[in-house]
């Protein structure tokens, strides 16, 4: 049986309430661009919420900043973090909610774990457990019996495509964070990808500048909200998750998402989930929770992620110098 000790450390533990945090920030961001999207356009809401993030994110940089020089390497994953983990994220997370509601649009999304899995065998050789196998077939099991509710969406195929994007895009991103964090602390790395890829995004900086002035307030209060606490906070939270340990369990507080999502929805939207549906959510919560038990103790530490790093040496064949 398991000591109240045991109980502590594995479930207070500042990894385990990382993932807590940002999910229940992420879930909230459901909400906060359901508010916004139907003033703002995809590429507007997207620029303002990072560009504010941004702004946020330079005090704790150089607050938190370490020591650690940037190789060219490491640049490289910044960039193409930054534009998939951001630029691409958003845009196409906001244009699918164009078409559906919260809901739907946190249930596909937390697909994201099934992806990241595959990639996190691949690229950093990292194992599935005994429980973590079970815990993400109960979740998905939980997924299908929701995504069986009977909600008819329109336009369910163009928002799927759009959320199919996002899914991948957040996959890789998890991944190319991995090397990062063994050299940077969690601020460092959310906020250079962050800065990266509000960069990417300025291409919407003439739709913005026309827009702002005239959105009402409810949806300008929403995109700081979202840039504060769900890209901020949120990221951030799951970044230190991620660097103490491995990415296919961080990703799977991906699961908690939907059920969360739909609370909150329930109570600020007034949307009433369908029996069957929160029924599915209730069953991906149990599996998230069984994903998060290990059967062995496991090491905060990383797993061996520089076999990522390998794939990088055809494209920088120079020694690893600070580039900056």
């Amino acid at each position: 049986m398991m000591r109240f000790s045991q109980f502590k450390n594995r479930w207070f533990s500042p990894t385990t309430m990382a993932m807590i945090l940002a999910a229940i920030l992420w879930s909230t961001s459901y909400i906060g661009i359901h508010t916004a999207i139907s003033s703002y356009s995809p590429g507007a809401l997207a620029l303002f919420r990072y560009f504010i993030a941004s702004i946020g994110m330079i005090p704790l940089y150089f607050i938190f900043r370490t020591k650690a020089s940037l190789t060219k390497k490491n640049i490289i994953l910044i960039i193409i973090g930054g534009f998939l983990g951001f630029a691409v994220c958003g845009f196409t997370l906001n244009y699918s909610q164009i078409f559906i509601d919260p809901g739907s649009a946190s249930f596909m999304s937390s697909q994201t774990p099934i992806f990241t899995a595959i990639l996190a065998i691949i690229f950093l050789k990292e194992r599935l457990t005994k429980m973590m196998t079970m815990g993400f077939t109960i979740s998905f099991i939980g997924l299908i019996i929701t995504g069986m509710s009977g909600k008819e969406i329109p336009h369910f195929n163009f928002a799927l495509l759009f959320l199919f994007i996002n899914i991948i895009s957040l996959s890789i991103f998890t991944i190319i964070l991995k090397p990062l964090l063994k050299t940077m602390n969690a601020i460092e790395v959310i906020a250079l990808t962050v800065w990266a890829g509000t960069f990417f995004l300025l291409i919407y900086s003439r739709e913005l500048w026309h827009q702002l002035p005239i959105m009402p307030h409810s949806a300008t209060i929403a995109v700081i909200y979202l840039a504060i606490f769900p890209t901020v906070i949120g990221y951030t939270a799951w970044a230190i998750s991620l660097r103490m340990t491995s990415a296919i369990k961080t990703s799977s507080c991906f699961y908690l998402i939907p059920f969360l999502t739909t609370i909150i929805a329930f109570f600020m939207l007034r949307e009433s989930p369908q029996p069957l549906a929160l029924a599915g959510c209730i069953i991906a919560l149990f599996g998230a929770i069984l994903a998060q038990l290990n059967q062995s103790k496991e090491k905060t530490s990383s797993p061996d992620s520089d076999v990522f790093y390998s794939s990088l040496d055809e494209l920088t064949n120079e020694a690893e110098e600070p580039a900056i």
